[in-house]
């Protein structure tokens, strides 16, 4: 079964690998019976892991005055990063640059890393945790995550496979990657970020504003907060109506109520939430006649550990825009399991093949 996720510029909103027979959440673009090459190296990504990766810092048109590499830590435990290391090479070359890295992650929380100064563009940097020398390329190159002393002598495909390796990231055209393919170039404004954690460099990270300092689906104030009370304001809507027929939503930064059937749960690896889709949607659908998702993203670490797939759920929260994927976000308190299931959600099927056009793969978002 396939979980949709769009986002423009083919990027994805969630993809996740669970093993030999595990779905596929793809990014839009790819056919849909794609499927990781049992020939394709990844580093499945533990606890600590590779978040956020800039390197147009000081240059003209920066969003920060340095490049930057941001860690996370999925676990609940504060995690010691005391001898390990931070490596750097270029597309396509060798890693000759290094940052030894100490002190703790915290649980569920950052670690950021300050690296080299450009030309004085940009905005300071947040408070780093530790900071380093090296000067990456705003465009692409490939950082290694190491546990082990020692420079790492592998590239290309290879670096995958080497125990040394804790996470792996090539980007912008690299020849050394996880998975299949690199993750999107960048330029002096834009980062990239994990959005999954499948191994899979090009579907796990979305090139977009830099955010140091701040996770996925993150957005600040969202009017009752991921960790706060329903939003008083809120709205009766269905989820076609928030996901409406454009790019964006038109109920973004509305605060709402919604039911429906969760089709996929991600308590654990940094996404924190899950997805749910309209009672008794699905199923073949004529592309001709169906213009809006019935499917859309919860983002809740507050609830994200209280459902399991093929609950019947109400939720209350904040419509917003995280990397062109709509998600509703969820407090502690905006999570309400139904007494009674609700009518099932089929898998799509489609006649004549995955759609190719924009406005019809917009239209699949999020749906089983």
């Amino acid at each position: 079964m396939i979980s949709i996720a769009h986002g423009s510029g083919l990027r994805s909103r969630l993809a996740r690998v669970g093993g030999a027979a595990a779905a596929l959440a793809l990014a839009l673009g790819l056919a849909p019976s794609l499927t990781l090459s049992a020939q394709a190296a990844v580093v499945a990504p533990g606890e600590i892991q590779i978040n956020e990766i800039y390197g147009g810092g000081g240059n003209s048109g920066a969003a920060f005055q340095n490049d930057f590499v941001e860690l996370v830590n999925t676990s609940d435990t504060a995690v010691s990063i005391d001898g390990w290391s931070l490596q750097y090479a270029s597309k396509s070359g060798s890693f000759n640059n290094t940052v030894a890295l100490e002190g703790s992650v915290p649980a569920g929380g950052t670690f950021l890393v300050q690296l080299a100064a450009g030309n004085g563009n940009g905005d300071p940097l947040p408070a780093a945790d530790l900071t380093g020398g090296i000067n990456a390329s705003g465009t692409g190159g490939v950082f290694a995550l190491s546990d082990a002393e020692g420079t790492l002598q592998c590239s290309g495909t290879t670096c995958a496979e080497d125990p040394a390796v804790v996470d792996l990231v090539g980007w912008g055209g690299a020849t050394t990657f996880s998975g299949e393919a690199s993750a999107p170039g960048t330029s002096n404004s834009t980062s990239v970020a994990r959005v999954a954690s499948t191994g899979e460099n090009s579907t796990d990270f979305a090139a977009g504003a830099p955010t140091p300092g701040q996770l996925a689906g993150d957005g600040g104030d969202d009017g009752g907060g991921d960790d706060g009370e329903p939003p008083a304001d809120a709205i009766a809507a269905t989820i076609r109506e928030i996901q409406g027929t454009g790019a964006a939503s038109p109920l973004a930064g509305q605060a709402v109520i919604t039911e429906g059937v969760v089709t996929a749960v991600y308590a654990t690896g940094g996404l924190n939430g899950y997805i749910i889709q309209t009672a008794g949607t699905g199923g073949a659908l004529d592309l001709a006649a169906h213009t809006g998702s019935t499917a859309v993203f919860v983002y809740s670490s507050a609830t994200a550990g209280q459902v399991a797939i093929g609950d019947s759920v109400r939720v209350t929260g904040e419509v917003s825009e995280y990397f062109d994927s709509t998600q509703v976000s969820v407090g502690a308190n905006g999570l309400e399991i139904l007494p009674e299931s609700l009518a099932p959600v089929e898998p799509v099927t489609l006649e004549g093949g995955f759609p190719t056009e924009e406005a019809q793969r917009e239209s699949l978002e999020h749906m089983l």
